[in-house]
């Protein structure tokens, strides 16, 4: 395998690197555009060019696909415009893919509204899962399954002969967000259709599915959607029979003080497939704002890999997406968060499909709430035009792209930094994500905690621990506890505490077991002197806590501050100026010290930098000195201890080392 997937990271030709990804939703565009716009994702600076393969638009009949010829459903012709432009390949062939395709992109005929028997996916209250207004099929129903075996095979066979070297193919994504976007769901939102709850019972024979006014195996219930989401994933990579790294792309947290968190948290680690990989999308709000903030960095920091679709082109889900600060701002986030690329969605504007692949006005109107909004073409701001001219961010991408080049194997090489370490286990989280009030939802313990750390400089890590070796021994614990909790958990948690590493409980003391039986093993280690400390207030608790305490160095009042640092010696420090009203427009002053040394530069309001040090010296840095959606440009200049790099006009600092292209 000449493309691999080391700690999140994508290994090509045993180099590692950073994704740099543009996506091209080639099935939306004449294929007589294909290659000028390849060329210019090239020109770009992206490495690679990401797409769906629509189930619905290469069916041409039941079972029957059509992968060449003239039009753009010609997937054979694109993939060899991809090689020939220079560009790796990363394909997302679903078989739901979303992408505001009718079904979510597969054929009317799979569904269960499609008239040939299949079982929709249902909720606990016994409502369908849906994609525009159309129920969706269980992941469970052998039917379903066997027609989509049926096009994964298929687009295997056409994308098998192209797997770099022979052609561009590096990775392909699995799924969308789960099967169906369900990793963003509440537990009880599927499937309780009869396969599924066929499935839950051969995996847990004797065991109850929970009902949100009804007892029932909460935890398992979460083990096993887990579980059956993995062994999905697998399946699909597995039909696929493809020999390259699999990733999938996980939901961000619905909604960072919502109980429907604890759903999110209880959704497992970052997959416990055998053959799939974590990578995420980024869908949420202005990070201006503490709880988009909050579910960003929650999805960010889950575990290593790209963010494979960061908004730079649909103003109807975001209308500042075509100032380039937006999506530049969002996708450093993601990296100082740990992950390992980031993603243009899409890097090109589109408008030239066929009815098959538009949504009627009435489902529009429920994706987009204005039908209008979702006429092409698709992705209006993005930095290439439909013509192939260039957009309003394409400037502003080729600066950005420039830095991550050069940057890219010490900042893939690095892992963000961490004093504390916040422990999720998918188990207890189950318990709380059934709207039980003696529980504390996680809304109110760990969002507090990111909030707290984030803004006070605590280096923070996520453990999404299946396992105990999924932990990183040694280093302060946080975790958020209640009436009940498993009781392999609490024994982890006394055996971690006497190692002598200290352990901080947000909520109380547990009781029971997650069943409800009497188990007080860590409440009566804690009475015992070892180091746990309890606290029902988690603000109060963390601003008390040592571990936790707010941090001296912090950069000052309305920046925020992360870093990442590899073995070589490398170190990015990550600034974000987080704009309050009524702030003004005055350029914001940074100082902090990096190995013991001053560093002092200036951030645009609303601005972002990465600054890169190393032995001492100043490596590089990006500042994002112009502000698109304000208007607003300074001059910037970083320092750091004796070296000194200055823009020569106001606006955008690049300074890097060179490096060669691929």
């Amino acid at each position: 395998m000449n493309s691999v997937i080391r700690n999140g990271v994508l290994v090509i030709d045993d180099r590692p690197d950073l994704l740099l990804a543009g996506d091209y939703p080639y099935y939306r565009d004449p294929a007589g555009r294909w290659a000028a716009k390849l060329r210019a994702l090239r020109a770009a600076g992206l490495t690679t060019v990401s797409f769906y393969v629509p189930w619905r638009h290469h069916e041409m009949a039941p079972g029957r696909f059509t992968f060449t010829g003239p039009g753009n459903r010609d997937l054979v012709g694109f993939l060899d415009l991809v090689h020939a432009a220079g560009l790796w390949a990363l394909p997302k062939p679903g078989p739901y893919v979303h992408a505001e395709l009718p079904l979510g992109g597969l054929p009317d005929r799979v569904g269960p509204a499609g008239g040939t028997g299949r079982v929709a996916a249902l909720s606990a209250a016994g409502e369908p899962l849906s994609a525009q207004g159309y129920p969706l099929p269980s992941p469970h129903d052998p039917a379903f399954l066997a027609d989509a075996g049926q096009w994964l095979r298929a687009v295997g066979d056409v994308l098998r002969p192209r797997i770099h070297p022979h052609g561009p193919v590096v990775a392909v994504q699995v799924g969308n967000e789960g099967w169906f976007g369900e990793t963003g769901l509440a537990p009880d939102a599927l499937d309780y259709s009869e396969p599924g709850l066929a499935a839950f019972a051969r995996r847990h024979p004797g065991l109850q599915p929970p009902r949100p006014s009804a007892g029932g195996d909460h935890a398992e219930w979460a083990a096993w959607l887990n579980e059956s989401l993995a062994a999905g994933l697998d399946d699909i990579g597995g039909r696929l029979g493809l020999n390259v790294p699999l990733l999938m792309n996980a939901a961000p947290p619905p909604g960072a003080r919502s109980p429907a968190l604890d759903a999110w948290l209880s959704r497992g680690g970052p997959t416990t497939a055998r053959t799939v990989h974590y990578g995420f999308t980024n869908w949420t709000g202005d990070p201006a704002d503490d709880d988009e903030l909050t579910r960003y960095v929650l999805a960010a920091k889950r575990a290593p890999g790209p963010v494979l679709e960061e908004n730079w082109s649909l103003t109807w889900v975001g209308p500042a997406c075509s100032a380039a600060c937006v999506p530049i701002y969002r996708s450093l986030l993601g990296l100082a968060c740990g992950a390992t690329g980031i993603s243009v969605y899409t890097a090109c504007a589109t408008a030239g499909w066929g009815g098959h692949l538009m949504m009627d006005a009435a489902h529009r109107r429920m994706v987009a709430g204005d039908p209008a909004l979702l006429d092409p073409p698709y992705g209006e701001a993005a930095p290439i035009n439909v013509d192939g001219s260039p957009g309003p961010s394409l400037a502003a991408l080729r600066e950005f792209t420039g830095f991550l080049r050069a940057a890219g194997p010490a900042l893939a090489a690095s892992r963000p930094e961490a004093d504390v370490v916040l422990l999720v286990r998918p188990a207890q989280a189950a318990i709380t994500s059934w709207g039980n009030e003696t529980e504390p939802p996680a809304g109110r313990t760990i969002t507090p905690f990111v909030q707290h750390c984030l803004r006070y400089g605590v280096p923070f890590s996520i453990a999404f621990g299946e396992t105990d070796d999924d932990i990183d021994q040694g280093r302060p614990l946080i975790t958020t506890s209640g009436p009940l909790m498993p009781a392999e958990l609490q024994e982890f948690l006394v055996t971690y505490a006497r190692c002598g590493s200290p352990v901080l409980l947000l909520g109380e003391l547990p009781e029971a077991d997650e069943r409800g039986a009497r188990c007080t093993r860590l409440a009566d280690a804690a009475h015992a002197g070892l180091p746990i400390t309890v606290a029902a207030d988690a603000r109060t608790a963390l601003v008390a806590w040592p571990h936790t305490a707010p941090r001296a160095d912090r950069p000052g009042d309305g920046v925020l501050q992360l870093r990442r640092v590899n073995p070589a010696g490398d170190v990015f420090v990550f600034l974000f100026h987080r704009p309050v009203p009524g702030a003004g427009d005055d350029p914001v002053p940074v100082r902090t010290t990096v190995m013991g040394r001053p560093l002092r530069t200036t951030l645009v309001p609303g601005g972002c930098a990465v600054v890169h040090c190393r032995d001492g010296r100043l490596t590089g840095a990006y500042v994002k000195g112009h502000n698109e959606l304000s208007g607003i440009r300074i001059t910037v200049d970083v320092t750091f201890a004796d070296d000194q790099l200055t823009s020569s006009e106001a606006g955008d600092l690049v300074a890097h080392p060179r490096k060669s292209d691929r």
